[in-house]
């Protein structure tokens, strides 16, 4: 449970439930989450590959930003918006590493934001020398994939919100990129209720795998440095094996309604522990780690990291 005050976009922990239920009672508990995402974080941004000779143009969290390749930084980002008159860093050059010229007049930016030249004006121009700069966000590239800061404070360590096979030599990482047209709140909330023990109880994965209860009788997300949710398994909270139902008192019935489930489960047994000893662990992980990073979890602002192991 969370307090529906945001800071700096982070959640906070409450200690008043009573309150809290009250404030959601009269309150739908998106309008405390940015529509647009939470800002203090790091996110990938784009692939170190497509950023070249040209500006690379992309949005995150309605900001349009451009890429391009820096001098003593390997990968720069600026806004896309010239401070001067608005022009368009898109189809801005270029012309010298470490450098990015606006299209409209020819305004010249360094990696770090400071206007070096006015090309149409030529060298006695005092405009460079008036303190000039367009807004930069830090950058750092892992494995191919360049992260950006979007926050307006100094940048959070990189390694709170990015996973620690990204740092490993040994670790190697494979990205596919998708865009998807609709709201990222819902499709982070896809991963994060537990939604899958009702909805997708009839599944084909559900036969193999009893899918059974969350929260106070079966896995439960944890919240981990006030910064990610790590759903806990069984075992990891002393249960040996998930119940096959529970009896609600306020219901006066139980659920599942039968265990008819229960015998693909033990038709599908043997398979699916054989399938999760041939299939690797989170071996990068140490054991430092395992408390923050282990197992499957949603971590703020959208990121979902699933051990599909069984």
């Amino acid at each position: 449970m969370v307090d529906v005050e945001q800071k700096q976009g982070k959640a906070t922990p409450s200690g008043d439930l009573a309150a809290e239920y009250a404030q959601w009672q009269s309150n739908d508990r998106r309008e405390i989450i940015p529509p647009l995402g939470f800002r203090e974080y790091w996110y990938p941004a784009v692939l170190l590959k497509k950023v070249g000779k040209h500006p690379k143009h992309v949005k995150i969290l309605g900001t349009d930003l451009v890429f391009f390749r820096g001098k003593d930084i390997e990968v720069a980002c600026i806004s896309s918006v010239c401070p001067h008159r608005g022009g368009n860093f898109q189809e801005g050059d270029c012309h010298w590493k470490g450098t990015i010229t606006c299209p409209y007049h020819g305004w010249t930016f360094s990696e770090t934001g400071e206007l070096l030249a006015v090309l149409v004006e030529g060298d006695d121009s005092k405009l460079p020398h008036l303190g000039i700069n367009a807004r930069t966000y830090p950058t750092r590239v892992l494995k191919g994939m360049v992260f950006v800061w979007m926050g307006e404070g100094e940048p959070a360590p990189i390694e709170e919100d990015v996973p620690p096979e990204m740092f490993r030599e040994d670790a190697h990482v494979l990205f596919h990129l998708e865009y998807w047209l609709v709201n990222w709140r819902q499709s982070v909330e896809n991963a994060a209720d537990a939604h899958a023990p009702y909805v997708h109880r009839n599944s084909f994965r559900t036969g193999q795998v009893a899918i059974g209860f969350s929260g106070p009788v079966g896995p439960r997300a944890d919240a981990v440095n006030g910064r990610a949710s790590i759903v806990r398994s069984f075992r990891g909270r002393g249960i040996q094996d998930p119940p096959t139902f529970v009896n609600f008192t306020k219901l006066g019935h139980k659920w599942p309604k039968s265990r008819w489930r229960r015998l693909w489960n033990w038709a599908f047994k043997y398979g699916v522990k054989r399938n999760a000893k041939a299939k690797p662990t989170w071996s990068v992980l140490e054991p430092a780690q395992q408390e923050e990073w282990g197992g499957s979890l949603l971590h703020l602002p959208g990121m979902v990291r699933l051990d599909q192991r069984g």
